[in-house]
């Protein structure tokens, strides 16, 4: 519940209700959309590409977005990390896009 509390205080924050996130990640596939259910937001796919995705495809995203979330580590993929240049890329993108970042890390000491 508390992802998509983070989610929807985006969207009241930003008044978006995109949430930029990769269609493997939790939040997709494990919480069976919970966030769009329940919430009212809707999910947009920066890539559909098994890693994560880039700063430059979250910017050919063409919608607008409250929110960027990035699973640290993409679990469904392979538990893959981007680089930290390519992290902070994406963070940096998403905020000139004046969107928000949420980062879900539940298992980044597994990496």
């Amino acid at each position: 519940m508390a992802q998509q509390v983070a989610l929807r205080y985006g969207a009241e924050l930003t008044g978006r209700i995109g949430v930029a996130l990769h269609p493997m990640s939790h939040l997709q596939r494990w919480e069976r959309q919970a966030y769009q259910q329940l919430t009212g937001l809707r999910g947009l796919w920066p890539t559909d590409a098994p890693r994560p995705y880039t700063a430059a495809e979250l910017a050919e995203l063409g919608q607008p977005y409250g929110t960027a979330t990035v699973e640290l580590p993409l679990r469904d993929a392979g538990f893959l990390l981007p680089s930290w240049a390519e992290l902070t890329a994406v963070v940096d993108q998403a905020r000139s896009a004046g969107a928000r970042v949420h980062f879900d890390g539940a298992r980044l000491w597994d990496c």
